[in-house]
């Protein structure tokens, strides 16, 4: 659980770090899937922690970082706008949103993803990637990186290297700014308030959907995303 998160700048801040370290390189960090509770609800949406990370962005998409000329920066794959849909859901951000309030340098619909991955690579030395859970995104994926590679031996260039992507984000994340310390002491704040309650609150003969129910409101009462 975390307080609601920082401001624009902060986001901006990051990318800009990790782009200094992408010279020549392309990252990408699949969004996971929406999961079906039943029939046409969903569950919660959680988005990849990473993508949240760099951009505070909490809806299903696919994130591109690029170090190389072509469209250098952030690209956002997003979910189109559906004025039907997000009448039960909610509003979503769309194209011009990802630009406008997330900072997206560039921004397609989620379903050109694949494509725009593979323009990435083309000019690419380096490919940090983070795997995903769907194997049918791995897959494209990994037709991505062959399209890429079968055009090397005309120009001389050699294969692409293929990195992890956890490694290099995890190396970034183990040091923390003065915003970033801020919010773990009041996510730590917020989360000894609600045990604190919670054991003064519960007593013999409670359930425990209703120690649940009670952490979860002291949690997203207190700015927790949950």
């Amino acid at each position: 659980m975390t307080p609601n998160g920082p401001d624009p700048a902060v986001y901006e801040r990051r990318r800009r770090t990790l782009l200094a370290r992408l010279r020549g390189a392309v990252l990408f960090i699949p969004g996971p899937a929406e999961a079906i509770y039943a029939n046409d609800v969903h569950y919660r949406y959680r988005p990849d922690t990473n993508i949240r990370y760099l951009t505070g962005f909490e809806e299903p998409a696919h994130l591109v970082l690029s170090g190389c000329e072509h469209e250098r920066g952030l690209t956002l794959l997003v979910r189109p706008r559906d004025p039907a849909a997000e009448t039960w859901t909610g509003r979503r951000a769309g194209i011009d949103g990802a630009r406008t309030d997330y900072g997206a340098d560039f921004a397609y619909t989620i379903d050109e993803w694949a494509g725009v991955l593979e323009r990435h690579l083309k000019d690419a030395e380096r490919f940090y990637w983070m795997q995903s859970r769907d194997n049918g995104v791995n897959e494209r994926v990994l037709a991505a990186i062959r399209a890429a590679n079968a055009l090397r031996p005309r120009s001389g260039r050699d294969s692409l290297v293929i990195e992890d992507a956890s490694l290099l984000l995890g190396e970034m994340r183990v040091l923390k700014n003065a915003d970033e310390l801020a919010t773990l002491r009041a996510a730590c704040r917020v989360s000894a308030e609600a045990h604190r309650a919670v054991m003064q609150a519960i007593r013999p003969g409670d359930a425990e959907h209703q120690v649940e129910a009670l952490v979860e409101y002291l949690f997203r009462n207190g700015g927790c995303s949950g």
